[in-house]
């Protein structure tokens, strides 16, 4: 059986900012929608929906630092923010709301569809995207050169605060450090279709804690030195706006047994 096909009878577009912006409150945005011979779709109906992603937080000047917690996630967001129908001219309003209860590692862009309904309900969708920023400052770490570090050594943290924009925030910040030591649990897990899954559970021991301020006009130094092998985590957190960095690095004594390979993907694994 041949069916012809019909193609959309609507023009469907998402006004969404293309700037970088600051998500401390909701932002609004508009869906458009008209017949492809040029009228408005007046009362048709229209839905919106959005997707955070994950998006590196990488500043023109700062790229000898690192920015972000990867420890932090905002997966399965998907959001449906509401429904409705066009005004006279094909316009519709929606907005998007923060949710401070999801930190992202570092800045997000919001993935915006837009789905017009034709008058036999054959939905017509369009994606825009806004990079939108959860922090207003975010830290800095410029770290050692490697994540391979010696029992005793000293190392040294050079701590910046950054605003959204790229620039050096003007104003001191207090910081908290916490280092942590970190564990792995490995082992198999069965899911709910029946199938086994190598699972790689990390513990997170706190060691110690600290505080810093920045400065306005210069990096702040932080040192430390590790006592004992094993693999570690430094956070630098800011607690007025929960912006984090954290950098994750191993610890060595020189000796091969101190030296222990990841499992956290292994390519074989023998059970006896």
């Amino acid at each position: 059986k041949i069916e012809s096909f019909v193609p959309p009878q609507l023009r469907v577009s998402v006004n969404a900012t293309q700037e970088d912006k600051l998500f401390d409150k909701p932002l609004s945005f508009g869906i458009h929608a008209e017949h492809l011979f040029g009228n408005p779709a007046a009362g048709l109906k229209v839905e919106a929906a959005v997707t955070y992603v994950e998006k590196p937080f990488d500043p023109a000047g700062w790229k000898a630092y690192s920015f972000g917690d990867g420890a932090r996630t905002i997966r399965d967001n998907y959001q449906v923010l509401g429904k409705g129908t066009f005004d006279s001219e094909g316009n519709a309003t929606f907005s998007l709301v923060p949710d401070s209860t999801r930190l992202p590692s570092a800045m997000i862009s919001a993935i915006i569809e837009g789905t017009a309904f034709e008058t036999g309900g054959r939905p017509v969708s369009v994606r825009n995207e806004a990079n939108l920023h959860i922090y207003p400052i975010y830290i800095g770490l410029k770290t050692p050169a490697s994540r391979e570090l010696m029992v005793s050594q000293t190392n040294t943290l050079s701590i910046a605060a950054v605003d959204f924009t790229g620039k050096r925030a003007d104003k001191p910040r207090p910081l908290e450090i916490t280092l942590s030591k970190l564990t792995h649990i490995y082992g198999y897990t069965q899911n709910d279709q029946g199938d086994y899954l190598w699972k790689d559970e990390t513990i997170k021991a706190p060691v110690s804690t600290d505080s810093i301020v920045t400065a306005p006009d210069t990096d702040v130094a932080y040192t430390f030195a590790i006592e004992s092998t094993g693999e570690y985590r430094i956070t630098v957190n800011d607690p007025a706006t929960q912006a984090s960095t954290a950098y994750t690095f191993n610890v060595t004594d020189g000796s091969q047994s101190s030296e222990r390979s990841s499992l956290s993907n292994p390519a074989k694994v023998e059970l006896s």
